[in-house]
């Protein structure tokens, strides 16, 4: 049932708000991980999700739609 909710959501947002929204994966894979299934999250962990969840930001052009809309 999640996964088919978070597909009909995409119906609604942009694809720069979309790709933001999936890096959410990430993170709450990882507390999960760390949760449930006693994974380590160790300090390499984290930096992997900051630099993919940075990266993803930086190719998704949202900021980019951010200043449009200002200047305009």
């Amino acid at each position: 049932m999640g996964q088919i909710f978070i597909t009909w959501g995409y119906k609604f947002v942009d694809s720069a708000t979309g790709s933001l929204t999936s890096t959410s994966r990430i993170v709450m894979g990882a507390v999960l991980g760390y949760l449930f299934l006693g994974e380590p999250l160790n300090l390499r962990i984290i930096i992997g999700m900051l630099f993919i969840s940075l990266s993803l930001v930086g190719l998704s052009g949202y900021f980019d739609k951010e200043r449009e809309s200002i200047d305009n």
